[in-house]
């Protein structure tokens, strides 16, 4: 019987302007309006104008995108 190991995933949006996510495994595609990360839990995608990755740290699992969300 396969069992599935609990992950958490948190998410923060800040006003609207910074998403912070982290179980991140991958980032699919980005562009100004459009982020695909694969997390350990599903795609996320993240929608918006002048969006930037300000940081991938995939040994810690995290994304931060700034812009307007």
């Amino acid at each position: 019987m396969d069992e599935k190991k609990l992950i958490n995933q948190n998410i923060i949006i800040e006003n609207r302007e910074k998403i912070t996510i982290s179980g991140v495994t991958d980032v699919h595609s980005f562009d100004d309006e459009i982020v695909l990360a694969q997390t350990d839990l599903g795609i996320l995608t993240i929608k918006g104008d002048d969006l930037k990755m300000n940081k991938l740290n995939l040994d810690n699992n995290e994304l931060i995108v700034e812009g307007k969300i």
